[in-house]
């Protein structure tokens, strides 16, 4: 009972980290149809920062707040200054490979910026309500594994009464079904749209702030977040904002039960395998089922002449 409430908290934590991260994902796709492929590194350079504020003697709540603003900023230089001059100003579905690969262009120039300042440094990071933990038998979980699950949980919620409750949310919703027509009535979808991107940055921000006090951080957090983000948007359904959060979670038990139970040497393999088959079961399945169909109907044609 014990191992099994360590397990739960521990791929809690995980999937509340990918689940995160995939939502700035979505976002960044739902406003402009794109992927920004710097959110893994947006949110290694906000957790450095709020890790080095409180290094230096600030408070907990203002350290949040700079970090977060950090991560707003880079998601809207990373939209105003690669993706929307590539994509006709934000307001057209175009040149959608130039902008990826953009974002992939700033996620390496981030990441090069982050090993000259920190090397292979791994910071501390503090959690929001100290360092204790509760005892469930044997089991510890600790305040920091409790704050990231419910913070994370949080900010669900506020994003979801956001983006459906909310007039904002509902000009994002519009600009992302047919940007023409919001436009049309009065709607400026290039400040939706930077709206959107900056969101995500505080939202993977915010990521890094929640996860970083329990493993540290270090330059390599924002290559596999962005890895295991992306995978959760792409299970989950691109564009579907309900669907990342329980692919996060699935990821995070998958990992923890396969290391736990199985092998600790491959979990991330087999991660990728169940990942693999997940999206492409499906399709494999769907084909078989149209080439029998296909079969069966050129079998009965010469019967229907007769």
């Amino acid at each position: 009972m014990s191992a099994a409430i360590g397990i739960i908290a521990t791929a809690l934590v995980l999937g509340s980290a990918y689940a995160l991260v995939g939502l700035g994902y979505n976002l960044c796709f739902v406003a402009l149809r794109t992927i920004n492929f710097a959110q893994g590194q947006m949110y290694m350079v906000a957790a450095f920062v709020y890790a080095e504020l409180f290094a230096h003697g600030y408070h907990i709540v203002p350290a949040v707040l700079i970090a977060c603003a950090i991560g707003a900023a880079m998601g809207l230089v990373i939209e105003r200054g690669i993706i929307s001059p590539v994509m006709n100003r934000g307001f057209t579905h175009g040149n959608l490979q130039a902008s990826v690969l953009g974002t992939v262009a700033a996620s390496i120039v981030i990441q090069e910026i982050a090993n000259r300042l920190w090397g292979s440094t791994i910071l501390p990071a503090p959690a929001f309500f100290g360092s204790g933990f509760v005892r469930i038998g044997t089991a510890v979980i600790t305040y920091g594994q409790m704050t990231a699950v419910g913070g994370a949980i949080v900010l669900y919620i506020l994003l979801w009464l956001l983006t459906r409750k909310t007039t904002v949310g509902l000009y994002l919703r519009a600009t992302a079904a047919n940007p023409v027509v919001t436009s049309l009535q009065g709607v400026n979808n290039r400040l939706v749209v930077s709206f959107a991107f900056s969101l995500a940055g505080v939202i993977t921000a915010m990521a890094g702030i929640l996860v970083s006090p329990l493993n540290g951080v270090s330059t390599s957090t924002g290559i596999e977040l962005a890895t295991y983000g992306m995978l959760a948007a792409l299970v989950g359904g691109l564009g579907r904002m309900s669907g990342v959060i329980p692919a996060g979670y699935a990821m995070g038990f998958v990992e923890i039960l396969v290391s736990y139970y199985w092998t600790s040497q491959y979990p991330d393999l087999v991660l990728y395998v169940v990942i693999f088959v997940t999206l492409v079961g499906p399709s494999l399945i769907k084909g078989v089922r149209d080439s029998q169909s296909v079969k069966r109907a050129r079998r009965q044609v010469p019967n229907a002449g007769s």
